[in-house]
């Protein structure tokens, strides 16, 4: 590389931390609420104190009792400090994320400026939400794309490891758990589910058999005790907060079967869109990657999307999981049929420009308590959807 060259990329890479670290110091480091929580929380499991306490109201640590591990090293500075390590490691998740699900697709010549931008605009509600939080949805998404880039090469170990680490960081990742056995990938689903397993018993280490029940219950109670009364919060994008704005949380047991029977009937569709065969002309190899690829990628863009709208506590900037979902629909955008295509630029722009700074105080409760943003990535998994079944239809021809 000449030296002028070196010289720039310096000059580049000096001029982004810069405003990295003005950024943090002025707008960051003064909120990441959700990483307080993470912080305290690795600081009670050094101390072995209890990590679920009523006394911090909102901000109560919600995760398995396991998953304050990964708080350790952090919760080891001071909180300014912690806050700092942690605002690199999730913008470093972005950026991952951002990278692999483009790297998925970049193989078919998609420009830059038509798949990964729009997917940019689109998502920079959830991710510069995810930021300011501190929280650690998109650490988890990361590990899912990872998971994803270890499977497209056919490593399922590697695979396994990734999703392992994500499911005991936050539970939600789970959701892959059941693909993977769907997919005959043993060995991942085995190595995940091990992870599982070991993270249900190795807070015994700190804590004694006793205390890791104590743990576990604790966690049980935290989460049922304040699931309902969040359900109506206005960034709660998942079924169960639609259908409880909808009909109002004093019908908690309507709204509970109305969001289960949602789930139901799409994790049917969802269900026949993964097993449905896809043939191959057995003489053309690449055919046979280029298509087992673009089905994996489909398939685990819609449970990526999945993820915030099964959940209870599904919080809208953990729709950042539709990054690969958003970026391969864009790169096959020309093969959607008109309608479809239409349907998904209207949802884009609905999706991007529906944010507190455009619409204002009441429009904006307005569209959220309207639950728009859930009836917009519903419509962009049935986008997913259609696109996989079509790929088997065409294949059978």
């Amino acid at each position: 590389m000449p030296a002028n060259n070196r010289i720039i990329n310096l000059v580049i890479i000096l001029l982004i931390i810069t405003i990295l670290t003005v950024l943090f110091i002025s707008k960051v480091s003064p909120h990441m609420v959700d990483y307080a929580v993470f912080h305290k929380a690795g600081e009670r499991f050094i101390s072995g104190e209890i990590l679920y306490q009523p006394s911090d109201g909102h901000y109560q640590f919600k995760y398995m009792p396991f998953s304050a591990v990964y708080f350790i090293l952090p919760s080891l500075f001071p909180l300014f400090w912690g806050k700092l390590i942690w605002f690199i490691i999730v913008l470093l998740s972005v950026f991952g994320t951002f990278y692999y699900s483009y790297r998925f697709i970049k193989a078919d010549n998609q420009s830059w400026l038509f798949v990964l931008l729009p997917t940019i605009l689109v998502t920079a509600r959830f991710f510069v939400r995810e930021i300011d939080l501190g929280q650690s949805n998109a650490v988890m998404i990361v590990l899912l794309i990872l998971m994803i880039n270890a499977l497209l090469q056919n490593k399922e170990n590697h695979a396994g490891i990734f999703l392992g680490i994500a499911s005991t960081l936050k539970p939600y990742a789970i959701i892959f758990i059941p693909y993977l056995l769907l997919k005959k990938k043993w060995r991942a689903a085995g190595i995940s589910m091990m992870f599982l397993i070991i993270s249900f018993f190795a807070p015994v280490l700190r804590y004694g058999w006793d205390g890791n029940l104590s743990l576990l219950n604790e966690w049980k109670v935290s989460l049922s005790g304040s699931t309902p009364q969040l359900l109506t919060n206005p960034d709660n994008i998942s079924f169960f907060g639609m259908y409880a704005k909808w009909f109002g949380i004093e019908n908690l047991s309507m709204v509970s079967i109305l969001a289960f029977c949602t789930i139901i009937i799409i994790g049917i569709f969802v269900l026949a869109a993964i097993i449905k065969p896809i043939s191959f002309n057995k003489n053309d190899k690449s055919q046979i990657n280029v298509k087992t690829k673009s089905a994996l990628i489909s398939e685990c863009a819609i449970l990526l999307i999945l993820i915030p709208l099964i959940t209870p506590q599904g919080w809208d900037n953990i729709f950042f999981s539709s990054t690969l979902g958003l970026i391969y629909l864009l790169s096959i955008r020309n093969s959607l049929q008109p309608i479809l295509r239409s349907v998904l630029y209207i949802d884009l722009v609905i999706i991007a420009f529906t944010i507190y700074d455009i619409l204002g105080r009441s429009l904006y409760s307005l569209f959220m308590h309207s639950s728009a943003l859930t009836v917009c990535f519903v419509t962009i998994v049935g986008i997913l959807l259609w696109s996989r079944f079509q790929m088997s239809i065409k294949s059978t021809h």
